[in-house]
């Protein structure tokens, strides 16, 4: 394998991903990241303002970035055996976690229809068939945590890649690289110079960190990543020469070339 795989030489991917689909996403952010030349990627659930700002996101769309799947329902794991880990949150609780949307009680079929559906409403949107899973709440297994099903053999035939579990680490690109568990870094409640040293990182393994934030200041969502932080940090990014910003789909079909 090459030492440096990516376009133009640079040394390491950067892709910026926002969960949940909330209405500054679509109204102040993409457009602002537009604006810099960042495109991104939004993991959208069916079930948010994406339905009711249809509009909207069809030009968030338009305007160069990714609307990934993340579900129609944004399911997750209620009990916190074989969950995800949510950083920067005060509380371990699931009690939002509704009953009937515990991935607990998901089955293989159930996981794939769903999916189904919230890419066929994506595909409304944008026109594109080829998409991206960003696993809600990090997670990458279905059904009990005593028998637990890797959500992967449903992933693989409906996605280019799958985001995957919290990782914390850039991935490298190569024959040992899960596309569907590629694995994430969570920035909300981070600094600048904490977000700095995760591209220094990357860098230096020549490596793609994905970046996972929710809201950007405290307006949509119990987590974020404060709004001069991420502005500051997206200027900054901005400025370096050396790292290919793109959105998760892009680095991921690149990137597997060489899995």
């Amino acid at each position: 394998m090459p030492t440096n795989i990516w376009p133009l030489q640079r040394a390491c991917a950067i892709s910026l991903t926002y969960d949940d689909g909330l209405a500054g996403h679509a109204r102040e952010l993409a457009p602002a990241l537009a604006d810099l030349g960042l495109p991104a990627t939004f993991f959208v659930p069916i079930e948010s303002d994406l339905i009711r700002n249809t509009d909207r996101w069809k030009r968030v769309a338009e305007m160069g970035h990714e609307l990934g799947n993340h579900t129609v329902f944004h399911p997750c794991h209620k009990s916190n055996v074989s969950r995800g880990d949510f950083r920067n949150s005060s509380t371990d609780d699931r009690s939002w976690v509704e009953p009937c949307f515990d991935l607990g009680s998901y089955t293989e079929s159930r996981f794939r229809r769903e999916l189904d559906v919230a890419s066929g409403v994506l595909t409304a949107i944008d026109g594109h068939c080829e998409r991206t899973y960003g696993n809600t709440c990090f997670e990458t297994t279905l059904g009990s945590a005593s028998a637990p099903i890797s959500m992967s053999g449903v992933l693989r035939p409906l996605f280019v890649a799958a985001r995957g579990r919290l990782a914390d680490h850039p991935a490298k690109p190569g024959p040992e690289l899960d596309l569907f568990d590629v694995g994430t870094t969570q920035i909300d409640g981070q600094s600048v110079e904490q977000l700095q040293r995760i591209v220094d990182g990357a860098r230096v393994t020549n490596g793609w960190a994905v970046l996972t934030a929710h809201g950007v200041g405290p307006t949509d969502h119990e987590l974020y990543v404060d709004e001069e932080t991420h502005w500051r940090f997206a200027r900054w990014l901005r400025s370096q020469a050396d790292v290919w910003v793109a959105t998760f789909i892009d680095v991921a079909r690149h990137a597997r070339r060489f899995c």
